[in-house]
C-alpha cells in the first residue's frame, strides 16, 4: 500500500473545516487546524506534503503568513491558499502560493491539482 500524501488543512470556520476534512480524507491523510497558532505548532511537529489554508483567518495572522512559515519550515510542501474573494484568486502569482482556489471549490478539482503538483516534483 502506498503512503497517502499528508495535508495540513487550516480553516477557522468549524463547519467548513469538518466538511473539507471529510471530503479530502477520501484522497489524502488530512490533519486540521483552526488557527494560525495551531497550524504553526503542527508544522513544527509533523511533515506535510501540502498546506491548504484559508487566506482570511480570524486572529493575529492570515493564510499568507502561514504560507511563509511553511515555505521556511518545509520548502518542498505544496501551498494552496483558499479565498472567498475572486479578487484574491486573481492575485494568484502575487500571493506566493503554489495555487489559489476560490470558494466554493470542487474538492475533486483541488485533489487533482494536488496530485498533479506532487507527481511533477
Amino acid at each position: 500500500m502506498t503512503k497517502r500524501p499528508k495535508i495540513l488543512l487550516v480553516e477557522d470556520d468549524p463547519h467548513v473545516r469538518e466538511v473539507t476534512q471529510v471530503l479530502l480524507g477520501k484522497y489524502f491523510e488530512v490533519v486540521s487546524a483552526a488557527s494560525f497558532t495551531e497550524a504553526t505548532s503542527r508544522i513544527d511537529a509533523q511533515h506535510f506534503d501540502v498546506l491548504l489554508t484559508d487566506l482570511h483567518l480570524s486572529g493575529e495572522e492570515d493564510g499568507l503568513s502561514l504560507v511563509n512559515v511553511m515555505r521556511q519550515a518545509q520548502p518542498k510542501a505544496m501551498t494552496v491558499l483558499v479565498s472567498g474573494s475572486a479578487v484574491d484568486a486573481e492575485l494568484d502569482g502575487d500571493l506566493q502560493a503554489d495555487a489559489v482556489m476560490e470558494k466554493p471549490y470542487e474538492v475533486e478539482e483541488l485533489a487533482d491539482r494536488i496530485r498533479q503538483y506532487l507527481q511533477s516534483r
